[in-house]
């Protein structure tokens, strides 16, 4: 089996690694102790390599490189596809803010959030564990959660900032057929108001009851113009955003 090369540098002032490619499922930190103390080791966590590789840095410069085998970041493939992308890119357009959100505890509304979601492209890359999903979660500004008491968003009671935007894509097949299984949610990352730390649903394709559902798919997972199942009317699947649509390439 050949072999590859992984490189980059320590920041000293924070003690980080940075890598000079993009990491698959690959992370580093330095040893300061035992047999490898002065090294950097590279703890890979995929199916072909589930191990810690050395090796050394210049402490001059804080680069390093460390050799691992050539497999490493290659992910099995989905089997619903003759060939898997490593990544892809979905982008979400015409999301629009529902009004008011009635619930048993009170009343909500998202502020901000389409604005900060549509148009942009967010790159998603394949879970090793998972071959048929690709997810990830954004860290960032994605507008306003505001709190209501028990009145139709008029007493005001909290607003929290909506910090992560967490999509995941999934290639499936369902009763109907091909189909995929699209989830996008943001949130705080702890419980607010009343809404849950995993964050509020923005985007849901899919069927009511979680399932897969039909579409017309180009290669793997590519699509176009897929509709949000989701609305301020139908709060069984918890969607809080109206309207809108998702499409999806191959790559990033």
């Amino acid at each position: 089996m050949a072999n590859e090369t992984i490189y980059g540098c320590v920041d000293w002032a924070t003690g980080k690694i940075k890598f000079a490619q993009d990491a698959c499922y690959y992370y580093g930190c330095i040893i300061w102790e035992g047999v490898h103390a002065g090294q950097v080791a590279v703890t890979i966590d995929m199916p072909n390599c589930d191990d810690t590789y050395y090796g050394c840095v210049n402490w001059a410069t804080g680069k390093f490189q460390v050799v691992v085998p050539d497999n490493c970041c290659e992910y099995p493939p989905c089997e619903y596809c003759v060939d898997t992308p490593s990544q892809v890119t979905i982008t979400f357009t015409g999301l629009t803010e529902c009004e008011c959100l009635v619930e048993m505890y009170g009343s909500a509304k998202f502020v901000g959030t389409a604005a900060a979601i549509n148009g942009n492209s967010y790159v998603l890359p394949a879970r090793p564990d998972l071959p048929c999903l690709w997810k990830k979660k954004f860290t960032g500004n994605f507008g306003t959660w505001k709190c209501y008491y028990f009145t139709e968003c008029q007493t005001f009671d909290d607003e929290v900032p909506l910090t992560f935007l967490d999509i995941g894509v999934r290639r499936c097949v369902g009763e109907e057929g091909d189909g995929l299984h699209i989830v996008a949610r943001v949130g705080t990352g702890f419980d607010f108001c009343w809404g849950p730390s995993v964050g509020q649903v923005v985007y849901f394709y899919s069927t009511s009851e979680g399932g897969c559902l039909e579409a017309e798919i180009t290669g793997c997972v590519g699509a176009v113009d897929l509709p949000n199942q989701t609305g301020c009317d139908i709060p069984v699947i918890g969607g809080y955003l109206i309207s809108g649509t998702a499409t999806i390439v191959e790559g990033g």
